[in-house]
């Protein structure tokens, strides 16, 4: 054979080499199975389906449900002030009273002023007077009874009690103090503040890119500030009007937390998820299970003494899990990565709880 010939044959064999070569690239490059990854270290877990919520996270301050400030209705110098702040009272409980002698004479000044009118009713009625004396004695006696009932009444008023029971939360009344039984020009009174330290809402902020999704009545879930424990809530009402922090517009919503849980405190700042929905019996995996998270997504599935990759459809990321809406069968086995790998292979952290969709192959759970 020359050498022409056999330079011929080994240029053409090169070529068909380098064909293979390049088909089989790209079908490393496809194919969840000829994919080029790392080293599979992890544990094995077993699929199981349970109960996912979508949720929106908001922020918020611990706010007594039931508040109310009283202060006194007539004008005087407050006597004394018989409560402190942090002191439980009972509904009725007398809280400070003024002094009551200036209040007294005005109603035994009065009493006499009636007195004396109705006494003249009678002469007049008993002289035969004519009528317009008698009307005219008739709107005195009117007239005093009247100013005998408001002396009366603010006497009543020296004493300021409890309307509700609770706790002293503030207290702005001191003996000696001269209060006008009205407000001033910011539209407050001295007074006593008490609150109900058993039954709490939350006053939180929704974003305006999530609003659209609370409605009223939606569950909550509340972890305050400083707390492991977590209490709920439902959502009663939801603000139409935005406040403006910064350049992000936010929404008030108000939540109402269920029964009388203990540890809560007037403003004490909280963390909010509200669910707005919950969807039974579906597959929930933690994001260190899935490879290529944004991108052709897929598990290892083990069975036997074998591991193989396996397509899967996703929904929405749920914290540190994600939703797995096709692909996977209750009581299979899957390997999830150790976390020190997650970064190298391109899977993010956990998230908020709020969904979000995985790229492609997602749609999954139609909205979850």
């Amino acid at each position: 054979m020359s050498k022409t010939r056999f330079w011929t044959f080994v240029l053409r064999g090169l070529v068909v080499l380098a064909i293979f070569g390049v088909g089989y690239l790209v079908r490393a490059v496809t194919s969840p199975a000829g994919r080029s990854r790392p080293t599979r270290t992890g544990k094995i877990i077993t699929v199981a389906d349970g109960t996912a919520a979508q949720t929106i996270p908001a922020s918020g301050t611990i706010e007594p449900a039931t508040e109310r400030t009283v202060s006194f209705a007539t004008s005087g110098a407050v006597n004394a002030v018989n409560v402190a702040v942090g002191q439980s009272v009972t509904s009725g409980q007398q809280l400070a009273t003024l002094q009551t002698a200036p209040l007294a004479a005005t109603v035994a000044q009065d009493q006499a002023q009636l007195a004396s009118a109705q006494a003249k009713l009678s002469v007049d009625e008993a002289a035969g007077a004519a009528s317009t004396t008698i009307n005219a004695d008739n709107a005195e006696v009117s007239a005093a009874t009247y100013s005998l009932s408001i002396a009366q009444a603010n006497l009543g008023d020296a004493t300021l009690r409890a309307p509700i029971s609770g706790t002293i939360v503030s207290n702005t009344l001191v003996p000696g103090l001269q209060v006008s039984g009205t407000v001033n020009a910011a539209g407050v009174a001295p007074g006593i503040t008490i609150i109900s330290p058993n039954s709490w809402m939350v006053e939180a902020s929704v974003s305006d890119a999530s609003i659209a999704g609370v409605t009223k009545g939606e569950q909550a879930k509340i972890t305050p500030q400083g707390s492991t424990t977590t209490v709920y809530g439902t959502v009663t009402s939801v603000g139409l009007v935005a406040t403006t922090t910064g350049g992000v517009a936010s929404f008030p919503v108000t939540i109402a937390i269920t029964g009388s849980p203990t540890g809560l405190y007037t403003g004490l700042p909280a963390n909010i998820f509200l669910i707005t929905r919950v969807q039974a019996n579906v597959i929930e995996v933690p994001i260190l299970a899935v490879h290529s998270l944004t991108s052709h997504p897929y598990v290892i599935v083990e069975k036997g003494k074998t591991k193989s990759d396996t397509p899967v459809t996703l929904g929405p990321i749920i914290g540190a899990n994600v939703i797995v809406s096709h692909g996977l069968s209750v009581g299979q086995r899957i390997l999830e990565r150790i976390p020190s790998f997650a970064k190298s292979l391109g899977v993010p952290g956990p998230t908020g709880r709020g969904a979000k969709r995985g790229a492609k192959g997602g749609g999954g759970l139609g909205g979850l």
